[in-house]
């Protein structure tokens, strides 16, 4: 545990704020993220999502060998060593196979629950209020989309290879 720490002080550290701005120059390398813990998915246990000063979020999933976060440290600050991954993309495509399978009754359950949806830079609470939270959601990322020019959404997290919490 002190070899991981000493070797987090060794390189930048970076927050939640930071992060999506520079992700898509750092996939696939290794960086330090600090930020505090404002969920842990409770369907798992191996996804903690670190939150900025901002209202930025950052999914962080357990590595290979790693066990589940522990429910007892949300609210705590963690530094975490870990490779920046992309977790998502998406597109119109994707987007309107996925507005069928609601119109047609497919999906009986939400799509993503409301830390990832915060994660993905979402109105969580808008969505959650709407007639149907489904096509609320992606309608939002429908608008997303026009407003990045058309081009697709391309959504990153950490793959965590250790941590330490403070």
């Amino acid at each position: 545990m002190a070899i991981m720490f000493m070797s987090c002080q060794q390189q930048a550290v970076i927050t939640p704020d930071d992060f999506s701005g520079k992700a898509p120059g750092l996939v696939d390398q290794t960086v330090v993220l600090k930020g505090t813990a404002s969920h842990i998915c409770s369907k798992s246990g191996r996804k903690v999502f670190l939150k900025g000063e901002g209202d930025a979020t950052v999914t962080v999933f357990a590595g290979e060998n790693m066990g589940k976060y522990d429910p007892e440290t949300i609210g705590k600050v963690y530094v975490v060593k870990g490779k920046v991954i992309e977790t998502a993309r998406i597109d119109n495509a994707y987007l309107d196979e996925w507005q069928k399978e609601v119109e047609e009754g497919a999906l009986a359950q939400g799509h993503d629950c409301e830390n990832e949806q915060a994660a993905m830079g979402l109105d969580s609470e808008a969505i959650a209020q709407a007639e149907n939270p489904q096509l609320a959601e992606i309608r939002q990322y429908r608008e997303r989309i026009a407003a990045n020019g058309g081009n697709d959404l391309v959504f990153y997290g950490l793959e965590a290879e250790s941590f330490t919490v403070k």
